[in-house]
């Protein structure tokens, strides 16, 4: 019975981490010309023009995660682009000073994996760095790279300022 048990355990656990698969590529154009990286069918970019969401949408992109606070741009003119276009669109603003825990990296996460099967899905902020950090702290939690590996991977999906290296370092810190 221990045995039964440990084998559905693990098919759950597989299949939860299911987006693991795939390569990871770097400078992908996609949209009308939106530089981004991407690993298996979830990709990472800054924030896209209003031109490109039709784009992506034709190019097989189901999902669309801003990790923008509202306030930031016109999240009400992306969200409306984005549901025209057809895709589903989610918010999950970044922690304030981008102070990042567990519950945040399983958060987006959550919604990563409940969108995983409907097509192509987007991660974007404004730089890139908020993305990375959620990158590199989703890999270092959920997938159990080193820190180093972490960062590396961060950095290979958009994370490229000091300061948000060291947010990502501080997670690391407290998690």
């Amino acid at each position: 019975m221990r045995r039964i048990i440990l084998l559905i355990i693990g098919v759950f656990v597989l299949n939860a981490c299911a987006h693991k698969k795939g390569k990871s590529e770097s400078d992908i154009r996609i949209g009308e010309n939106l530089q981004s990286n991407r690993y298996g069918t979830i990709y990472f970019s800054k924030q896209p023009d209003d031109k490109d969401w039709a784009k992506l949408k034709e190019q097989g992109f189901e999902t669309i995660i801003n990790l923008r606070e509202p306030s930031e741009h016109d999240e009400k003119n992306e969200r409306k682009l984005i549901v025209k276009s057809g895709m589903t669109y989610v918010n999950i603003p970044f922690p304030k000073k981008m102070k990042l825990d567990n519950n945040y990296v399983s958060k987006v996460t959550k919604e990563v994996m409940k969108n995983k099967d409907k097509g192509k899905i987007l991660i974007h902020c404004s730089s890139g760095n908020r993305v990375g950090i959620w990158v590199g702290a989703h890999f270092y939690k959920d997938h159990g790279f080193s820190k180093k590996e972490s960062i590396n991977t961060a950095k290979a999906h958009g994370l490229n300022k000091p300061e948000a290296i060291n947010k990502l370092k501080k997670y690391f810190e407290n998690n």
